[in-house]
């Protein structure tokens, strides 16, 4: 990939993670939807001032991923990133819950034993996309 453009692709992939078309993606960062397809063609690269809406507009977005490329965070809770953004849930087969063994007991010297239990398990797919799911 052309290193020149390649906050391009981060910026398109956000868009993509949060499973907006072009035009809704512009819509949210309200500008023209001429600029979104300027981006995805490397015929532009963002504008700071966009860079910047995109950090206020997907909080969840790591500002050194975007910018630099090197670090990668994803949302917290999938249930907090529907709730913000009314995205369709994907069904995920569950896993079967097991029981983890004694050593998944962590003792610190002034605390009680705290069991360590699966909280989500995420899924990363070549084509840049995730999926979670949650054990009930």
């Amino acid at each position: 990939m052309n290193e020149e453009f390649a906050i391009n692709s981060r910026v398109m992939e956000v868009m993509n993670l949060k499973r907006l078309s072009p035009s809704q993606f512009a819509d949210m960062m309200k500008v023209n939807r001429a600029s979104i397809s300027q981006l995805a063609s490397n015929r532009n690269k963002p504008s700071i001032g966009f860079l910047m809406n995109l950090l206020h507009t997907f909080p969840d977005i790591d500002a050194n991923w975007l910018l630099l490329g090197t670090v990668r965070i994803v949302p917290e809770s999938r249930r907090e990133f529907e709730k913000d953004f009314s995205i369709e849930k994907r069904e995920m087969p569950m896993v079967e819950k097991e029981e983890l063994p004694d050593e998944s007991v962590v003792v610190s010297e002034k605390t009680t034993p705290v069991r360590k239990e699966i909280e989500k398990i995420v899924v990363f797919y070549t084509d840049k996309t995730f999926s979670e799911s949650y054990p009930e």
